[in-house]
């Protein structure tokens, strides 16, 4: 069998995947012609070339341009409408039928209208303006034109945009030109050009006169313009800066690219950092999870974050399941605070402090210290406090609330507010006695069609005696949507009970239990949770959450899926005889939206291979009887599960234990389902894409050699083989190493060549290169280099489960 050609592998499972040999395009295949060199400026000596190696240009300085710089990038200014610009002559831009002008540029007043023309760049034959311009930009009433072929009414091309857009902030500028000829060597023909801004390509706009030039000029003498057109007396206002022109067109791949590597050099930064806005001011807070965004007049540097901003309960103590800081981009102005369900009426602060630094060093200062006291999301909130009336009188006027006696709306003739140790309620019988049916209803405006929300009750019943009729129920929670209803509670014998036994045909149940826990005072907390289905209606949970063992009935229903209005309570006098053993009083309503159960955050993004767990976060608390190993599985790109296993749950947080390393800066797909929270509430699965941490080293070039040190392309007549690796360091110490697997020639492998272990460190921003040598190349047909950035023994442990893996 003839010898295979050499393989060489960075493992994309196990290894490295920033490999910087492999070939992308450069200056060279672009054919990089022409790059404006402001290096040696001065606005007295005004020192301008091509930066361009071997490639000269005669460059003239016109009217007074001057030099500025951004975040160490220089530009020129140039003051518009008159002489300033640089004319610049050089035999690479003439009769090329394939040319590219790339630059950065920051205008001011771009959206002015009328007749002030912006001449950003243009390229002529001769000096007589635009007569002689065979390709320009400029903006002109609010609009941007760029004419590939030139003047003309019938070559014209116009591209329309929000000039305004880029006043007075730097944008990135490609223009291109191509020559399309209509046949062999007749010299007829059309140009063709785009125009791309920030590495978007703009769209044509639909104009009379959007045509491309239809004769191709003798462009012998052609010369650029930046800053100004041809005849140098229309400038530019505003500044340029990176102007680069290519002998080709630049792909759109190519040009987003070098939108996205430039796109933070022209960033201006503030002289401090403090805060310009912020969403929530200090006072109440929702206690449903949520999030506050922290707004700054400076970029942040995201590094300082976590140290910068602290968001704790009041004592300082940690908030329950945690919280998160994040950023959405690493040139930001906005900071996120991401946190889970609240305590109710619980006091919280959020602390800015000077370890928050911008991107350019500068500590934040000024007050960053907000207090806030959690409250629930009310739709609607009644206690009774400030209610003063007696029987006889009509409610205080209400909006949603309506009190009813002898089923005569605002007749409050059996309400009173009544007192008990500091807390106040509503009694329905005027003291203790029904004479007439009375009733409380919360109505709805607009219907209630959340999909998940809470009905909380504060009740005390109340019956005199035992009598036989009291088994007879008095409803609580009477739920409509304006034409059907449904009963959920009811009192009997003086205890709230589940209304299993009376529900009738709107709807399933299930469960049921007669309350026994209440407050010193004797109310119960009665919680109802309504929660939408696929079909649209409603699951109904109706509980005392203060008691574990008072049990619970769940409702599904057939016709609510919406809530128009709520009867909190309907007393009634049977008779004579018991109108007076029956009463009710009622210390809070409140409806309000409930916590859904999602991850909050993780510490994926700041996971290295080599960790052992995750820590997943949720918004509330989870059933940790619903914890499986089932329940989350971690999908590697290639859709391969992840070793991995549920270890524990503790205050909101799961941890998950890794039997496998993970691939560095490589997304990674967790899926959770099956889940749910103690409020009852199911977490609906998902899908969360996270991406682990870079390695602290990138492998900056390969090189196989014969034993004479020769860079090798296979293995014919190799006695002896060396693998050199270069490493270059980032931002800690790290261990490398370089293992060669030697095969034979049926794919079976001989054996395992390593470097030496005492020269795998590589430094920190240093340069390292490790070898591996193979001294006796007998038998062996094929040779695979394996990359390590950690212990040597991590690396052989795993190298015996790629070993297992192949297909040989």
């Amino acid at each position: 069998m003839s010898r295979k050609i050499l393989a060489l592998l960075i493992s994309v499972t196990l290894i490295i995947s920033l490999f910087s040999g492999v070939l992308t395009a450069s200056a060279a295949d672009e054919k990089l012609v022409f790059e404006l060199d402001l290096s040696n400026w001065t606005d007295a000596g005004k020192a301008v070339s091509n930066a361009v190696l071997g490639n000269d240009s005669a460059i003239t300085v016109m009217g007074s341009p001057t030099m500025g710089e951004v975040s160490g990038n220089k530009f020129l200014n140039f003051t518009g409408g008159g002489t300033d610009g640089l004319k610049v002559a050089d035999g690479d831009f003439i009769n090329q039928n394939e040319l590219t002008v790339e630059f950065w540029a920051k205008g001011t007043d771009f959206g002015t209208t009328g007749s002030k023309s912006y001449r950003i760049f243009s390229m002529a034959t001769g000096t007589g303006g635009d007569s002689t311009s065979v390709m320009d930009i400029f903006g002109y009433n609010g609009r941007i034109f760029h004419r590939p072929g030139g003047t003309g009414a019938i070559d014209r091309k116009y591209r329309q945009a929000d000039f305004s857009a880029y006043d007075e902030k730097w944008a990135h500028f490609v223009l291109t030109r191509k020559w399309n000829p209509a046949a062999a060597n007749d010299g007829t023909g059309t140009w063709s050009g785009d125009l791309y801004i920030n590495g978007t390509k703009l769209t044509p706009a639909e104009e009379a006169g959007n045509k491309e030039a239809q004769a191709k000029r003798n462009e012998t003498s052609a010369f650029i313009g930046i800053g100004n057109r041809a005849s140098f007396d229309t400038g530019f206002y505003g500044a340029i800066a990176r102007f680069k022109v290519y002998q080709s067109v630049l792909s759109d791949k190519a040009i987003a690219d070098k939108y996205a590597e430039e796109k933070y050099d022209f960033i201006e930064y503030a002289d401090t950092m403090e805060i310009e806005g912020i969403s929530a001011e200090s006072g109440k807070i929702s206690d449903a999870a949520g999030e506050i965004k922290v707004t700054f007049n400076n970029y942040i540097d995201t590094a300082t974050l976590e140290d910068g901003i602290k968001f704790t309960k009041a004592d300082e103590s940690q908030i329950k399941g945690g919280y998160c800081v994040v950023a959405e981009d690493e040139y930001t102005k906005e900071a996120k605070i991401l946190y889970g369900k609240l305590e109710n009426n619980e006091d919280y602060v959020l602390n800015i402090t000077s370890a928050l630094k911008s991107k350019n060093g500068k500590t934040f200062t000024g007050d960053g210290s907000f207090e806030y006291t959690a409250e629930a999301s009310y739709i609607f909130f009644e206690d009774f406090e400030g209610d003063e009336y007696v029987v006889g009188e009509n409610p205080p006027a209400h909006s949603n609330i309506i009190y009813t006696s002898t089923e005569v709306e605002n007749d409050s003739s059996n309400h009173l507010v009544c007192e008990t140790n500091g807390e106040k309620y509503i009694s329905m019988s005027g003291g203790g006695e029904v004479k007439k049916n009375s009733r409380i209803n919360v109505a709805f405006d607009t219907p209630i069609e959340d999909d998940t929300f809470v009905v909380d009750l504060k009740i005390r019943p109340f019956a005199k005696n035992d009598a036989p009729n009291n088994d007879t129920p008095r409803d609580i929670m009477i739920v409509s949507n304006g034409t059907s209803s449904l009963t959920l509670g009811s009192i009997r014998y003086g205890d709230v009970r589940t209304n299993v036994e009376y529900i009738g045909s709107g709807a399933t149940a299930t469960g049921g239990a007669s309350f026994t826990k209440t407050d010193e005072n004797g109310f119960y907390d009665v919680r109802t949770r309504f929660v939408k289905q696929a079909n649209g209606m409603y699951t109904i949970t109706f509980l005392n959450p203060n008691s574990e063992k008072d049990g619970s009935a769940v409702f599904v229903a057939k016709s609510i899926g919406s809530v128009k209005s709520i009867v909190l309570s309907h007393l009634y006098p049977l008779d004579a005889a018991t109108a007076t053993d029956v009463s009710a009083d009622i210390a809070r309503i409140a409806v309000y939206k409930e916590t859904e159960p999602k991850v909050l955050f993780t510490d994926f993004e700041k996971l290295e291979r080599s960790d052992k767990e995750i820590k997943v976060v949720f918004n509330d608390d989870i059933n940790e009887d619903l914890l499986t190993e089932d329940t989350f599985v971690l999908l590697a790109p290639d859709g391969r599960a992840v070793n991995m296993e549920y270890k524990d749950y503790s205050d909101r947080v799961v941890t998950l234990k890794l039997n496998d390393f993970l691939e560095p800066s490589t997304e990674y797909t967790l899926k959770i389902g099956g889940l749910q929270s103690v409020s009852g509430f199911t977490f609906e699965g998902g899908e969360y894409k996270y991406t682990t941490k870079p390695l602290n080293v990138i492998v900056d070039d390969v090189k196989l050699c014969n034993q004479s040190g020769a860079e090798i392309e296979n293995l014919n007549g190799i006695t002896s083989f060396e693998a050199s690796v270069d490493f270059v360091g980032t931002e800690e110490d790290t261990t490398c190493c370089v293992l060669l697997v030697l095969y034979d020639e049926d794919g079976r492998i001989i054996r395992i060549e390593k470097n030496n272990p005492a020269d795998s460190l590589v430094k920190a921003g240093k340069k390292k290169t490790i070898t591996t040598k193979v001294l006796d190349m007998s038998g062996i047909e094929k040779i695979k280099t394996i990359v390590w950035t950690e212990a040597e023994d991590k690396a052989e442990l795993m190298l015996e489960k790629v070993i297992q893996q192949e297909e040989i």
